[in-house]
């Protein structure tokens, strides 16, 4: 199959989320979990996802440079949560906006697109083009915006230990994409009426530093970031208004 960008016929492994992400994640255990929100999931494997029919050398190369950035800033958001125990949020330094949001964007892109991962083109909707634009070429659209949260780490966490694919949130008037990777809570949301756009401070391609809200929630499935974003900003208003 050719590369979905190009049409390229030769194509290479592309990791559908990044391969360090997914050994640090296993840690010492020989596999690790892989959950999904697709029937048939979680899967033990030892690096994560792969497709070897996504992407030519050079399409690869781009997404592999996009990995490098969100691996930075996932390590840094960690290294910042446990530096602060109880804080509400920190401030994750973001010197590569653009970047840190393509990051967000090629992991939902090769997940939905690839078999190998959620393979359901529905979910991405109108937006794929968009999406490719964006990931590929470097091209930005206002209707795009991604904000990121954190859970507290602590010794043992499920968050923490955990990879979840994304998955379509059902909103009617936008797209929203959410994914779990290692602890942080990526969302990206593609449409006019983004609710993301009235958080600056925690937006992913605009913030430097990014506003991380802290969850303590051990439940996964209770988890709302979104809503932890907007309490940690209204406490962060207050603060400054004392």
């Amino acid at each position: 199959m050719p590369c979905l960008i190009c049409g390229d016929p030769k194509t290479v492994r592309s990791h559908l989320v990044p391969r360090s992400l997914a050994l640090e994640v296993r840690g010492k255990d020989k596999t690790l979990s892989l959950l999904s929100r697709t029937p048939g999931r979680p899967q033990s494997m030892q690096a994560g996802p792969f497709d070897r029919d996504l992407l030519c050398d050079y399409h690869e190369k781009v997404t592999a440079e996009l990995d490098t950035c969100g691996m930075k800033f996932i390590r840094k958001a960690r290294q910042l949560v446990r530096l602060y125990p109880g804080a509400q949020s920190v401030d994750v330094p973001n010197p590569s906006p653009a970047k840190l949001s393509r990051f967000v964007a090629s992991i939902v892109w090769r997940c939905f697109v690839s078999p190998h991962g959620e393979n359901d083109l529905f979910a991405l909707a109108e937006h794929r083009a968009t999406l490719e634009r964006w990931v590929f070429e470097n091209v930005s659209s206002d209707n795009l915006t991604a904000v990121a949260a954190a859970t507290s780490y602590t010794v043992g966490s499920l968050k923490g230990r955990m990879i979840v694919l994304p998955w379509r949130v059902a909103v009617p008037d936008r797209c929203i994409w959410h994914m779990e990777l290692g602890g942080m809570s990526f969302l990206m949301e593609a449409g006019f009426y983004s609710k993301f756009k009235l958080i600056p401070p925690a937006r992913l391609e605009l913030a430097d530093p990014v506003m991380v809200s802290i969850n303590d929630e051990t439940d996964a499935l209770a988890w709302q970031p979104t809503a932890d974003i907007l309490r940690a900003m209204q406490s962060r208003n207050a603060t400054r208004q004392r």
